[in-house]
């Protein structure tokens, strides 16, 4: 597979379509824009029926069971695949990972593993949730640089109410995925069950053949939940557990987490908390060393709805073991965190303002670790105090019912990472050590962003620029290589074109980023990418669908951390759907040729990349049941 040249031609096609094709609904229609069954577009609801005011940047879908990419690819939004199918994280606008906040209902979920294996996304039992925001402005609440992402949990029923879900795939993927949640007199219990082992890519080869595994293992992912309402009080527990995960892009696995969470509220207030411990190691692997790291996380939060403080305890112990030596470090040496912000936002007719500040405080609990980071930096300190701030304005213009045009300004500062700052990885031989930069400066945003709406046709462009980025980088001190941190300037621009009438749904979306020091590229930036999908009309229930992703060639990369380009690649997806009496049968088949490729995020990640391409899956076939009945009394 080599890179070839940027292909423009089904871009051309999917903008043609939506500037001439005919309307597939009736103008002032109160009906969802529909897309397979599996989102609804709630801003052209909006405007079609209540005719007042919406913030362009925020759209909320309905979730279904193990479909987070139909949902999230979308506006600007992607899924980036880091094992098997629940471990993923996010990226929007060429901002990903931390940049990007996932809560639900407000509540933070910070990750233990300092490589994300247990990304925020695992969180959301996708069953339980009604909604997901996607927000691109990152002065709102809980935003982080690149904007956030917020779950709703549906609320609990007085009635009766059973959802359940059970999901299979067979052929280059083998998983099942069944879940539960039932409500009655204002308590729900809701429970989750996941099973299956690494797939097959295009050409049918393993994780064994593929990435130095020793065998075919089977992870499985295990979640339940108790929650209740009385009055104006609500409460939550849940205890969720995953082992043997396996992550062939890093040199190592998870092979145990465990997350205790909760939190009771009151009205607008709502005292939250999770608990993680987390366990990674190279067992899975065919490797003459030993690699371990036990991680410990703790939050608790207050979140509301003007306000929002919390508290952050993390400490990760690393191990590892060769023939020839052994090394342990404080991989994250008793980092803590205190944050406190305040928020606001006012609507005026069609303008909207919002904003934030607050501080974060991070400091090391260790404090003979910092040996370590002024190896780098003499002067590196042991605590940081940052300011968080944000402000926007947007004004949205409704010419129609549906037609619409509105543009948005916005400033926005949002601290280091916390393992930006204070992650540290000593490594045997010649190999990489790895070490955050106590000196970093707060990231500042400011961002241009303009969109245009027409009937189910909606075009946003965007430009902006991030002074004091942070990104990896490498130096060399006496001999010795490390991975580290660095400032930099960075410009973003990009566009997203999406359509969705009611049997043709079209997605597109392109970022370019450049590093302002060097004027080169900057690295993990997504390509153009094109999403276009066929429904027809549904006949007693019964409705298919044909989806075609296409992903361009990325050869805007940065060299000085060993990314590489990638190639171009085109997929086909096809399902038939039922439904009847609240419940949805679905049978589909993805990547239906076979293909055999790699998408460009799956590859560089720094500063734990083991180097390796990792494969997408190769022809699955899925097979989905939903049930959804609230039985009146």
């Amino acid at each position: 597979m080599t890179p070839r040249k940027p292909f423009f031609g089904l871009l051309t096609f999917a903008l043609t379509v939506c500037l001439f094709a005919s309307r597939s609904t009736d103008a002032g229609t109160d009906e969802p824009v529909a897309q397979g069954d599996t989102l609804t577009v709630a801003l052209d609801n909006v405007i079609t029926v209540k005719s007042v005011r919406i913030n362009r940047e925020e759209v909320d879908f309905p979730m279904e069971l193990d479909r987070f990419a139909a949902v999230i690819n979308s506006n600007g939004f992607g899924l980036i695949r880091k094992g098997t199918f629940f471990a993923q994280d996010i990226s929007v606008d060429g901002f990903k990972r931390g940049d990007v906040t996932v809560t639900v209902d407000g509540e933070r979920y910070h990750s233990a593993c300092p490589a994300r294996m247990d990304s925020p996304l695992i969180r959301a039992n996708p069953l339980e949730m009604q909604t997901i925001e996607l927000r691109k402005n990152a002065a709102g609440h809980q935003s982080g640089l690149g904007g956030g992402v917020t779950f709703h949990r549906a609320p609990i029923n007085e009635q009766l109410q059973i959802r359940a879900g059970l999901s299979q795939t067979l052929g280059s993927s083998e998983n099942a995925d069944a879940a539960f949640s039932v409500d009655r007199h204002n308590l729900r219990l809701t429970g989750r069950y996941a099973r299956g082992k690494g797939y097959e890519n295009g050409d049918d080869r393993t994780f064994a053949d593929l990435y130095m595994y020793r065998g075919d293992y089977r992870y499985l992912l295990g979640e339940t939940s108790v929650a209740g309402r009385r009055g104006e009080f609500e409460y939550r527990g849940a205890f969720t557990y995953t082992e043997d995960v396996m992550f062939p892009y890093l040199h190592m696995d998870e092979r145990l987490n465990r997350i205790y969470s909760g939190f009771v509220s009151h009205g607008d207030h709502k005292l939250y908390f999770s608990h993680t411990f987390h366990t990674m190691d190279n067992g899975l692997r065919k490797s003459m060393s030993s690699m371990k790291s036990d991680a410990t996380a703790v939050t608790v939060g207050f979140d509301g709805d003007f306000y929002e403080a919390y508290y952050r305890y993390w400490s990760v112990e690393n191990r590892i073991v060769t023939p020839m030596t052994t090394i342990d470090n404080h991989m994250l040496p008793d980092v803590r965190q205190v944050a406190a912000t305040f928020h606001r936002t006012i609507n005026h007719r069609s303008l909207e303002f919002s904003g934030k500040l607050g501080f974060l405080n991070t400091r090391v609990g260790d404090k003979p670790r910092m040996a370590y980071y002024r190896n780098l930096y003499a002067n590196a300190d042991d605590a940081r105090t940052f300011a968080v701030f944000g402000f926007s304005a947007g004004y949205t213009h409704l010419f129609a019912v549906d037609r619409a045009a509105g543009a948005r300004i916005e400033i926005t500062s949002e601290p280091p990472q916390a393992e930006e700052l204070y992650i540290a990885l000593q490594r045997p031989g010649n190999k990489t050590w790895r070490a955050g930069n106590p000196g970093l400066t707060a990231p500042v945003r400011m961002t241009l962003r303009g969109n245009v709406s027409i009937d189910r046709v909606r075009l946003e462009l965007f430009g902006c620029h991030v002074w004091d980025y942070v990104t990896p980088s490498a130096r060399m001190i006496e001999g010795t290589k490390y991975e580290t941190y660095d400032n930099v300037g960075a410009l973003l621009a990009g566009v997203s074109l999406s359509s969705a009438w009611k049997h043709l749904a079209i997605d597109a979306r392109y970022t370019i980023a450049e590093r302002t020091d060097t004027d080169s590229p900057m690295s993990e930036i997504m390509p153009l990418s094109v999403k276009t999908s066929v429904v027809s009309p549904e006949w007693h229930g019964l409705k298919a669908s044909l989806t075609h992703i296409y992903s361009d060639a990325q050869t805007r990369v940065d060299r000085t951390l060993d990314e590489e380009p990638t190639p171009q690649w085109n997929r086909l997806d096809m399902e038939l759907a039922y439904k009847y009496a609240g419940m949805r049968f679905s049978l589909g088949v993805e990547n239906l040729t076979d293909e055999l490729y790699y998408a460009h995020m799956s590859y560089m990640r720094n500063p734990y990349s083991s180097g390796t391409r990792v494969y997408e899956p190769g022809r699955t076939v899925r097979f989905n049941l939903t049930l959804d009945r609230l039985f009146e009394e």
